[in-house]
């Protein structure tokens, strides 16, 4: 019989990761997106990826089963997504498992 799960992941230190993974993608030099002149109505933005390794737990529990759930440290790696409007500084918009 199939039972549903509950899957939650935890971050080892998860605000230190957002700024590491934004301040890497501030170093991109070859950007003119201050320089583009479109019309009003549209918007630049400009896009840095990187990939990092990062740990944590992984909480693995039956839905509808009392006992506590599995816990299960992982390190793996991820590839993130910055994006930043003209003017602005990049923020973390993604991060997707590579494994």
């Amino acid at each position: 019989m199939n039972h549903p799960l509950i899957i939650a992941a935890s971050l080892e230190e998860p605000g230190l990761l957002t700024e590491i993974v934004e301040k890497l993608a501030a170093c991109k030099r070859n950007s003119d997106i201050n320089r583009i002149a479109l019309p009003d109505d549209w918007a630049v933005i400009d896009t840095s990826s990187t990939e990092a390794f990062v740990s944590g737990t992984m909480a693995i529990a039956e839905e509808e089963n009392q006992e506590p759930p599995v816990n299960m440290p992982f390190y793996s790696s991820f590839f993130f997504t910055c994006i930043r409007e003209k003017k602005a500084r990049f923020e973390l918009e993604w991060a997707l498992s590579l494994s």
